[in-house]
This record gives structure tokens, sequence and C-alpha cells, in this order.
């Protein structure tokens, strides 16, 4: 009887451990995107201002390593941390996997709040696109309308 009920919770917490395949598939993703990445090139589009295209000079990121759990990021309650230093200014970066929509949700914010650091949460926040091949990393911001274009875009390679 007693190994009866030590397997019965054996197999349970099997049952509840265990992983869907779109869920193996979002840890994939953010596993790929964990470590240190430099950012070699970044494209903002026209239609922003002049001062926002020349604000960009030097970018390093770091995604800390992330666990997946469908329920902690449907709530919202789930978040992703990390650290970027935008232009030699060291600041927070947080990313969350959507399951349903837009693959990631992406901000990077100054420690130090300021005008001139501003315009790095501008750059650097909404609905992101990353693709990761080999040590390559490719991000597309995701416009909020299909008719709008891709705002910023930028590639990184890792450290």
């Amino acid at each position: 009887m007693k190994n009866i009920i030590i397997f019965i919770f054996a197999m349970a917490f099997v049952a509840l451990s265990c992983k869907t395949k779109d869920e193996k598939a979002i840890q994939s993703n953010l596993n790929q995107l964990q470590g240190q990445w430099k950012i070699e090139s970044l494209t903002v589009a026209k239609t922003e201002s002049d001062s926002l295209r020349e604000f960009f000079k030097s970018g390093e990121l770091t995604f800390s390593q992330c666990t997946y759990n469908s329920k902690e990021f449907a709530s919202l309650a789930r978040v992703c941390g990390g650290e970027a230093v935008i232009n030699g200014v060291l600041c927070n970066l947080s990313h969350r996997y959507f399951k349903n929509s837009t693959p990631f949700d992406f901000l990077i914010n100054p420690f130090q709040p300021s005008p001139a650091n501003r315009s790095v949460s501008l750059l650097f926040s909404g609905k992101w696109e990353f693709v990761v091949e080999d040590s390559k990393l490719t991000a597309r911001q995701i416009p909020s309308t299909p008719s709008d274009p891709s705002l910023v875009t930028f590639t990184a390679i890792r450290k």
C-alpha cells in the first residue's frame, strides 16, 4: 500500500512538472536570449526625429536566466530581467514573452532618469521580435499597427 501511495505521488509530480510543446519552445527562445550581447548596428525609421536616430552610440545587453511559467506570464506577474548599458548609461532591462501575440514585450529604462536618458526608453520599448542564429541576435520592433513601418531594428553579437 505504501508503495502505491508513493507511486501515485511520483506520477502526480511528473505530470505537474511536464511542460507542453509550446512551453518548451518558449523556454528555448528565452534560453537563446540569455547572456551578454554587444549591439553592432541600430537603425531607426525615418519617421522618427533626427535626434532620436542620432542618439544611439553604443550598447550592450545582458539577458538574465528566465524560466517560463505560462500562468505567471499570462497574469502579467512575471517579467524577465537583465541589464543594459546604452551610451555608457547603466539601465534596467526587462522582457516578457507573450504566447498568443507578438513574442516579446521589451523595455530598457535608465536607472537615473533624465531628459537625455528618455531617448533610451523611446528606442527600446514596446513589442519586439527577437531571432537568434548562432551568435547573432536580430531584433525588430513591431509596429502598433500593420501599416506602420518597423520603428527600430538592431543586430547584436554574443559576447
